[in-house]
């Protein structure tokens, strides 16, 4: 046998560690024979008695290790130039035949013989050990067995216990509870930071103490947050409530219970062999004796399940019961008794603080509830009628013919659109919003912005539009101030038919004309969902992202189509310019988000619902039926489309049922501190933080809701500690916590410090920092301007302003010309990792970032 040298030398070092693992699983596998042995009977092999029998299975095992070992120490090359030598090419053409006739070779080389080694192992094995471990591991796992069968005959035990507890458990679960709230009320609320946008891992910030009264029943107390944060759905966090905290508190009691019941129940006998058991089986992690009954328990899914439904049941019918009753539950109690006596005495600070407070307010906003004495001989005109149902225009038809007059906006492109009609209509008329002024020589008509009009003049007409903003909570108050404050002959409001009723009870008593408008062309709703390639002129797309504005438009640029675009950031120069387009025929689309439902009058054909739902800042949600009757309206246009289309991607029904249903009539209209008020309140305190806290606690009159404050709160915490707040009356501090801006913008809040910064320092007022060509820092830069102006007209520096408005100008240019050029090139990208994505993909996230997001899931120790 011609064979390479090096190769048998290598056969040969092979065979010792071939020999030592070959050996290992054999008395492995003689251990597992002996147990099964041990079964069934109590003689046991022999070791020769074994050998004879098992010969097979030992060779199987050599074999078996032999082949692995031999084919991992040599190579396919190696393998293969071996046996070459000795066989036709035929023979070793395939892997299989390779290893086979190679393991052979390798037998005849060390002249492998399995008789030969059986002997050795004869003489190396030690039978009484292995015989003594084979009885030890059969002692053990008949005691396994035995402890898994009074395992599940307990927890047969517990679930029938737990049913007992389901029936029974009500009142002792409701007194655990009222220990457990009647401490917690002593605590201090703990209240999300106000913010637009929703934030899980924003920091709770610490109120007053609970205080029983704002709780009559016991569901509003569990609405609360404890401080503590939860998993929530996809591994996001949350605020914890006291529903949480109270669902953990009574699962653990409901452990607690059953595991005692489950040891009272327990036989002795029974009960001592399973401690025996359990402390044998668990010796590694040894239990307090007191607490074996519970691991009994620990790894039934069905147990847990079972407490948790009970938990959640118990918990939810408590929220029906009143906070008193609660409480006297757990005063019987002598550790309860003491809690409430505890609480009784700050409560009692606390209620009297608040009468005070209360009185406080009541006497600041005295003057803000009544109307002007004027008000008395003022006609109010009430124009009533959906969306595109000329009820603006016969408005403003009476302001032409008024000696003087105002109309007051719900937005700065309505104000500059009515300035621009009326002076183009022969009728001279004045700008004035918060960011700009224009002056026409022989004007005695304003159109403004509502928050910026003077309700200090005398007026022949007032035209104050889109009344039903009177229940907005930022913005609200300024329609409730115009229209009881407003000295004018006549005053005509425009409201959507849902504020009729709200209107009319606030104007009791006054002079009231009601003119009522219907839809100017029937609307009609199409049933097969839309598709964006059936898209067509004269087409509106609604969706309700700037993102999605563009990425829309851009794939219908992409189809052949020209397209405007509509959002609620774009410059109003540029959105007149964007409808400009539209109405002469540049452009045969429109994309928009809901900010064409105000106020934007284009010849509309069909109104696309791309999306039914939006985020409102808090949640995502579907359209109310106002919303979609407020968009849904635009479309038609009397002498040119004389039926309005409405079709949708999604929910058609939705749609469908919305423009006939009948809205829901507001209830009640938004109050704000005024100027005139922090004036008074500045007597009594210069800190804004406990008005604001007196502000929180404040109970208005029914019908009347509170503005949250969100802004004003969010960036007066921002300058809290530094000179501007010592060197501003506190009038003048809150005019610029309410400026109209973005605030929830970093950049734009810091240059509104900065200029705040400068001007109580005296110093010259900084320029903002433009920088940027593309779209997002040309938008940005108008914001930056636009904040820059209100500060310069506030501060009377007119000719400055004049600058900043031509610079303004110049960049909303810039849009409009970005916008005609590059709109078809818009990309989609991802909002993590900013790649490209498919203008149709349906997320803002890719799926590679997806799945390397992480949830966290936080483990706390809920107890009493």
């Amino acid at each position: 046998m011609k064979i390479d040298p090096q190769t048998i030398e290598k056969a040969k070092q092979l065979y010792p560690n071939w020999d030592e693992q070959a050996f290992k699983q054999v008395e492995q596998h003689f251990t597992q024979v002996l147990l099964r042995q041990l079964e069934g009977r109590n003689e046991l092999y022999t070791t020769k008695q074994y050998v004879i029998a098992k010969k097979e299975s030992i060779e199987k095992i050599w074999n078996g290790i032999w082949k692995y070992t031999a084919l991992q120490r040599f190579s396919r090359e190696e393998r293969y130039k071996a046996l070459e030598q000795l066989y036709e090419k035929d023979q070793i053409s395939t892997k299989s035949q390779q290893q086979d006739k190679f393991i052979q070779l390798l037998k005849e080389l060390i002249h492998w013989s399995i008789d030969d080694w059986i002997s050795i192992f004869v003489q190396k094995v030690d039978w009484n050990q292995l015989r003594k471990q084979a009885e030890d591991e059969h002692e053990r796992q008949k005691k396994k067995f035995r402890y898994q069968q009074i395992q599940e005959e307990l927890t047969e035990i517990a679930v029938n216990l737990l049913e007992q507890l389901r029936q029974d458990f009500y009142e002792q679960a409701r007194e655990h509870i009222a220990l457990a709230f009647v401490r917690d009320i002593s605590k201090h609320v703990k209240r999300m930071p106000p913010s637009r946008r929703s934030d899980y891992y924003a920091p709770l910030r610490k109120g007053d103490p609970f205080f029983l009264p704002d709780y009559p029943l016991f569901e509003e107390f569990l609405e609360e947050y404890t401080g503590e944060t939860v998993s929530w759905h996809w591994g996001e966090l949350r605020h914890a409530t006291y529903y949480d905290r109270y669902a953990d508190i009574l699962e653990s009691f409901l452990y607690t219970s059953l595991f005692q019941k489950l040891s009272d129940s327990l036989d002795p006998a029974i009960k001592t062999e399973y401690q025996e058991l359990y402390h044998f089986y668990h010796r590694a992690h040894e239990p307090e004796a007191s607490g074996y009954e519970e691991f009994i328990l620990e790894d039934t899914h069905e147990i847990h399940v079972e407490i948790s439904d009970i938990a959640s049941e118990l918990i939810t019918a408590m929220e029906q019961e009143h906070t008193d009753d609660m409480l006297q539950i757990a005063i019987r109690t002598k550790r309860g008794q003491k809690l409430w006596n505890d609480y009784r005495r700050k409560a009692a600070k606390i209620e009297e603080r608040r009468k005070q407070e209360q009185r406080l307010m009541e006497s600041l906003f005295h003057d803000e509830f009544s109307f002007t004495k004027a008000a008395a001989q003022t006609l109010y005109v009430l124009h009533v009628g959906p969306t595109n149902s000329g009820k603006t225009y016969n408005a403003l038809q009476r302001l032409k013919r008024a000696e003087t007059g105002i109309y007051m906006a719900p937005l700065r492109l309505l104000a500059l659109e009515v300035y621009q009609t009326l002076n183009e209509d022969g009728a001279p008329c004045h700008l004035k919003t918060g960011e700009e002024e224009r002056y026409t020589n022989g004007a005695t008509v304003t159109s403004c912005t509502i928050e910026v009009a003077n309700l200090e003049q005398t007026y022949e007409v007032a035209v104050i539009d889109e009344a039903q903003m009177i229940a907005d909570r930022e913005r609200g108050f300024s329609w409730y101030r115009s229209i009881t404050k407003t000295k004018a002959a006549e005053v005509h409001i425009i409201l959507a038919p849902h504020a009729l009723d709200v209107l009319l009870h606030l104007l009791d008593g006054k002079q009231v004309k009601i003119l009522t408008y219907s839809q100017s062309v029937p609307l009609v709703t199409e049933t097969i969902p839309f598709q964006l390639k059936k898209a067509r002129a004269g087409d509106a797309i609604v969706v309700f992202s700037r993102s999605r504005v563009l990425q829309t438009a851009a794939s219908l640029e992409q189809q052949g189509h020209r397209v405007s675009v509509i959002y609620g950031n774009m410059p109003p120069e540029t959105r007149q310019a964007q409808m400009a387009d539209f109405l002469a025929g540049n452009t045969d689309i429109v994309v928009s988000t809901d900010a064409i439902g105000m106020g934007l009058n284009l010849p509309i054909r069909r109104v696309v619902f791309l999306e039914t739902t939006k985020f409102d800042g808090t949640m995502r949600r579907n359209l109310t039926s106002q919303e979609i009757k407020q968009i849904g309206g635009r479309a038609g246009r009397k002498g040119m489309y004389d039926t309005g289309f409405v079709a949708a991607a999604e929910n058609v029904g939705l749609i469908r049922k919305a423009l006939t249903a009948k809205d829901t009539p507001i209830e009640s209209f938004t109050i704000k501190p005024t100027v005139r008020m922090l004036k008074e309140y500045a007597a009594v305190s210069h800190d804004l933080t406990k008005f604001f806290e007196i502000w929180e606690n404040y109970k208005p009159p029914a019908g009347m809701i509170k503005a949250d404050l969100t802004q004003e709160k969010e960036l007066y915490a921002e300058i809290k500690n530094t000179v501007i707040v010592d060197r501003l009356s506190l009038p003048e501090l809150y005019r610029y916590l309410s400026m109209p801006f973005s605030h929830y913008e970093k950049d734009l809040r810091n240059q509104w410090k900065l200029m705040l910064t400068a001007i109580v320092n005296d110093l010259e007022i900084p320029e903002p920092d433009l920088s940027g060509e593309d779209l997002e820092h040309l938008e940005q830069n108008y914001k930056k301007i636009g904040l820059h102006l209100l500060f310069l007209y506030s501060l009377e520096m007119r000719r400055d302003a004049y600058i900043w408005e031509r610079q303004r100008q110049i960049v909303s240019q810039q849009i409009q010309s970005y916008l005609k050029t590059n709109l078809r090139s818009h990309t989609k990208t991802c909002s993590s990792c900013k790649k490209p994505m498919a203008l149709d993909y349906p997320y803002g996230m890719c799926q590679s970032c997806y799945k390397r997001r992480r949830p966290y899931y936080p483990k706390h120790n809920y107890g009493i």
